[in-house]
């Protein structure tokens, strides 16, 4: 990820504190689905059950999420390893609606020493910026239609921590559609949306904008359905709507049910672009808890038939 900075710019002030010589924006790309149908990033358009839920807690690492060049040249990594911690909720009131909620920590971070080219060192440790969502379910397979389709709004809160890179100066918004269908143990699904949040003008000279903002975001996953271990495949892109380069992920996760209530999981791949927050490559592992599935499924799983009436 190609970052070129000016330090006029870098120590322009804004509406609250900004540590010298660190831009204040959030550099966190990742979008976890907090209610795991469809794939472990990708939302399916299919609903939990009405009164289900599932809690979800996960540690993350990335390379070289912030890499600073002048003049074409590398200087170092702004950002050259990060791990997150991440927790999240997802909860259906109603059969047709499913709230969620998104917590990310900065667990820890380190970077090169850019004091020479008047840059900051980002903090530590932090809090990232909590998302909440509400998704509304207009179409669904277990009611006789074609495929699964919702529609999503999410809000992303400005109280994350500047110190590490971890907040935009405004509140965000994530505004989704998601549809899928399942094929016997196979599910596909697509997943459109945008990122609408202020822009922040790292550097212009003529040749290289960098300037993190609103983008648009598609992605497209298959995973399976069946089974004890399931696979899944995603990729994940983005075009700016501001000044910033694009960018495109390739994730692949493993999802392995320990019992009808507890899934661990894992998910990992590498990043293209030059977008800031596009990494080298991610890790992930984590855990989640909860009940996700109908009455008939999860008799299904556990191999004891139809439920009785």
């Amino acid at each position: 990820m190609r970052l070129v900075l000016v330090a006029a710019l870098l120590s322009a002030s804004v509406s609250f504190a900004q540590p010298a010589g660190l831009p204040v924006f959030e550099l966190e790309r990742l979008e976890l689905n907090p209610s795991g149908k469809g794939s472990l990033v990708l939302a399916s358009g299919e609903l939990l059950p009405r009164g289900g839920f599932r809690l979800s807690v996960a540690g993350h690492y990335e390379r070289n999420p912030l890499v600073f060049y002048l003049d074409g040249v590398r200087k170092g990594a702004l950002v050259s390893d990060r791990a997150m911690a991440h927790v999240l909720l997802a909860w259906a009131p109603l059969r047709w609606l499913e709230m969620n909620a998104q917590l990310p920590l900065v667990a820890w971070q380190r970077g090169d020493d850019l004091r020479a080219e008047q840059l900051g060192t980002p903090a530590t440790t932090g809090l990232g910026t909590p998302a909440v969502a509400a998704r509304v379910g207009l179409l669904s397979q277990e009611r006789e239609a074609s495929v699964d389709l919702a529609v999503e709004l999410g809000v992303g809160l400005p109280v994350g921590s500047v110190d590490t890179l971890s907040r935009d100066t405004s509140v965000r918004l994530s505004p989704k559609v998601m549809v899928g269908r399942r094929f016997d143990r196979w599910w596909a699904g697509v997943e459109a949306g945008a990122l609408l949040r202020s822009a922040v003008l790292l550097n212009e000279d003529g040749n290289i904008q960098d300037e993190p903002g609103s983008e648009l975001r598609l992605g497209v996953g298959i995973a399976m359905t069946g089974g004890k271990l399931r696979g899944e495949f995603n990729v994940r892109g983005a075009l700016p709507l501001s000044r910033q380069g694009s960018s495109l992920e390739l994730l692949a996760g493993l999802r392995l049910p320990v019992n009808e209530s507890t899934e661990v999981y894992a998910l990992g791949g590498p990043g293209f672009g030059s977008t800031p927050g596009t990494p080298f490559f991610r890790i992930l592992l984590g855990v989640a808890f909860g009940r996700t599935e109908l009455a008939s499924n999860i008799a299904r799983f556990t191999g004891e038939g139809n439920p009785r009436s």
